[in-house]
């Protein structure tokens, strides 16, 4: 469930040594692993919330905390997306 900002994301990139498209790509995939699984159990989590709503009220925690994790995952990947773009302009390469 981290939340990053742009500039911490742009140093895992830096600490590479290269400017390699292909290892950009590689290491925005390492960073993009951790969003997806939480994207994963949020969906999980809804998905199982669901039939639980005839306990009302674990149920509906657990869509909660499903919805919850959706929107922290999606805002973990734009923002990697946006840290990637920037590196990718300030190294002078087409972004990946």
């Amino acid at each position: 469930m981290w939340m990053s900002n742009e500039r911490e994301i742009i140093g895992s990139y830096k600490m590479l040594g290269s400017k390699d498209p292909d290892a950009i790509f590689t290491q925005k995939n390492m960073l993009l692993k951790g969003s997806k699984f939480l994207k994963l159990v949020g969906w999980f989590c809804i998905i199982l919330g669901v039939p639980m709503l005839f306990l009302l009220v674990p149920g509906i925690i657990m869509i909660a905390l499903g919805g919850f994790l959706l929107v922290r995952a999606n805002k973990n990947i734009k923002l990697i997306e946006q840290a990637t773009e920037a590196y990718c302009l300030e190294i002078g390469v087409t972004p990946v």
